[in-house]
């Protein structure tokens, strides 16, 4: 559908999407010509215990494989959740139902999404998206 739609609407103005979050599909509407995008997915996933990462794809701490992962849910992630927190030790917060597991989660979503975001614009400014 969006294929159809953005095809038709003006290449000056800009291309809003709502609902569309998940990194695939965001990508899939960048090389589409959508700009910007407005979803709740980052912050509803990290909710419901699922970290976007690089190294690992989407991973979800309540599984029982992390319960005694002492390493950051991401290596190359700078945020401050992969910076000072072990899997094992989100996998904890959340069994305990402490809600500092979801703002962390959270924060860590928006900073994936963020940084995915500026390379597909420095990949848009290249030419290669």
């Amino acid at each position: 559908m969006l294929r159809k739609v953005l095809r038709i609407l003006p290449d000056d103005k800009p291309n809003h999407v709502l609902g569309i979050g998940d990194p695939q599909s965001v990508e899939a509407c960048v090389s589409l010509g959508a700009d910007t995008f407005d979803s709740t997915f980052p912050t509803r996933s990290a909710r419901h215990g699922s970290l976007l990462t690089k190294t690992r794809g989407r991973i979800n701490v309540r599984n029982k494989k992390f319960k005694t992962l002492f390493e950051p849910p991401c290596w190359e992630c700078p945020c401050s959740l992969c910076k000072h927190h072990s899997l094992a030790y989100l996998h904890h917060l959340d069994r305990a139902k402490e809600p500092m597991v979801w703002t962390l989660a959270t924060e860590h979503n928006l900073h994936y999404m963020g940084g995915m975001m500026k390379e597909l614009r420095e990949g848009i400014l290249r030419n290669e998206v």
